[in-house]
C-alpha cells in the first residue's frame, strides 16, 4: 500500500463528510492512478462508501467511470454482492425474528449492507445451538477449519460469496476485549433496516480499536471513518470507554490505538480528530507504558498511510493483557500465553491452506 500513498490520501479526502467540499472533487480524483485507486478501495473496505459518494453526483460518477474503468467494473461488482446480501440478510432477520433470537452486529455502525469479509453476528450463548439450527435449515454449513473459541464461520453451500456469516457468543480475538453484559445493555436498535442491534457509539469504538490493534495491525480508511463519525455525531462517555479497557487490562492499547487514528486522520485530513481535552484525559490515565507509546508514535509519523501496526507491538501488548489477567495465578496466565500463541500459529497454518471442503458442526 505504500506506493498508493497518494491515492490512499485523497480517497479519504474525497470520502470525508466535512472535507471534500473544500476541494473540487473530480481534481482531486484525477491525479490518481487506476490501480492505485483499485488496490485502495479494495484494501480499505471503502468501494461501497466510493460508489454511493458519487451517486451524489451524476456528472462526477461520469467522468470518473470514463476515467477508470476498471474502477466501475469493481464498484458494480460491489453493488451486485450488496444486493445480494441484503436478500439473503432479509431472510436471516426474518428467521431469527420468528424464533426470537436478538443479535447484534459487532461492527456495523447502524447500517447494512457494509463491506466486510463476512457478516460478524453476536449472539446470546443460550442461543448457539438454535442459531445452528436455523442456519443449517437455511442451507449454512460451519467452515470447523476456521473455528475459534466462541466464533464459529457458516457459508451457504450454494452460494459460498453471499453474506458468510461469523456467528460470535463473546467479542474477543484470543482474549475478551468486551464485557458482553455491557454491550448487550447499551446497545442500540438499527435505525434504517431494523430488526436487529447495534454497539452504542462508545462500544463502536471499542470494538473497532480492538479489532485494528489486535486482529488486522493496520488503521484502514473503514476503521477511520467509522471513528471520525463517533467523535462528530456524538457527545461519548470517555470515562466509560477507559474505563471498561482498563477493567478488562488492554486500556494501554487502547489509548494507543486512539493516538494512531488520530495520526492517520491528521496525515490523511489534515487535522486532528480527537480534541485537546480528550488527548488530555488520554494523558491523565496515565498508562504505564505512555512514553513508549509516544516513541511508538514517533516512528511511525512516516507519513505513510495507512498506518501498519508492527505485529510484534500486538503481540506485546496482547501478552501484557494476558499477564494482567487477575482471576489467574502468575503460572495460569504463562500457561494461558503458551496456549494462545499455540493456537494462533496452529490457526495461522490452517488457514494457509485451501478451505475446499465444508464440516457441518456437530
Amino acid at each position: 500500500m505504500n506506493a498508493c500513498v497518494r491515492e490512499t490520501k485523497l480517497i479519504a479526502y474525497f470520502l470525508d463528510p466535512l472535507l471534500i467540499g473544500e476541494k473540487d472533487p473530480w481534481q482531486l480524483l484525477s491525479a490518481c492512478e487506476e490501480s492505485c485507486v483499485l488496490e485502495t478501495l479494495r484494501h480499505n473496505k471503502v468501494g461501497m462508501r466510493f460508489r454511493k459518494k458519487l451517486e451524489l453526483d451524476s456528472m462526477l460518477e461520469v467522468k470518473v467511470f470514463h476515467a477508470f474503468p476498471r474502477v466501475q467494473v469493481f464498484c458494480d461488482d460491489i453493488e451486485l454482492k450488496s444486493k445480494k446480501d441484503s436478500i439473503a440478510f432479509r431472510e436471516i432477520k426474518r428467521d431469527f425474528s420468528e424464533n426470537n433470537i436478538e443479535f447484534m452486529l459487532i461492527k456495523s455502525d447502524g447500517s447494512f449492507p457494509y463491506e466486510s469479509d463476512n457478516l460478524d453476528i453476536l449472539i446470546k450463548p443460550s442461543m448457539l445451538r438454535k442459531v445452528i439450527t436455523l442456519l443449517k435449515k437455511a442451507g449454512y454449513s460451519e467452515l470447523p477449519i476456521a473455528r475459534e473459541r466462541n466464533k464459529y464461520l457458516f457459508r451457504n453451500t450454494r452460494t459460498p460469496e453471499v453474506l458468510p456469516l461469523h456467528i460470535h457468543t463473546e467479542v474477543e480475538w484470543e482474549e475478551r476485549f468486551l464485557d458482553s453484559a455491557c454491550l448487550w445493555n447499551r446497545s442500540e436498535g438499527a435505525c434504517n433496516n431494523g430488526g436487529f442491534f447495534v454497539p452504542s457509539p462508545e462500544d463502536c469504538i471499542l470494538i473497532t480499536s480492538a479489532h485494528l490493534f489486535f486482529e488486522n495491525h493496520e488503521v484502514k480508511i473503514a476503521d477511520l471513518l467509522k471513528i471520525a463519525s463517533k467523535f462528530r455525531n456524538y457527545s461519548l462517555d470517555w470515562d466509560y470507554m477507559l474505563g471498561h479497557a482498563k477493567r478488562l487490562h488492554w486500556n494501554d492499547a487502547f489509548c494507543l490505538a486512539m493516538l494512531l487514528v488520530n495520526l492517520v486522520h491528521r496525515d490523511l485530513c489534515g487535522k486532528d480528530m480527537l480534541q485537546q481535552n480528550v488527548l488530555a484525559k488520554i494523558e491523565d490515565t496515565k498508562p504505564i507504558h505512555l512514553a513508549f507509546f509516544q516513541g511508538i508514535l514517533r516512528s511511525f509519523s512516516s507519513g505513510c498511510t495507512p498506518i501498519n501496526i508492527p505485529y510484534s507491538v500486538s503481540v506485546l501488548f496482547f501478552l501484557l493483557r494476558v499477564l494482567r489477567e487477575s482471576d489467574l495465578s502468575l503460572v495460569q496466565r504463562f500457561k494461558h500465553i503458551g496456549r494462545v500463541v499455540s493456537n494462533v500459529l496452529r490457526e495461522r497454518i490452517i488457514r494457509s491452506e485451501k478451505l475446499d471442503s465444508f464440516e457441518p458442526l456437530r
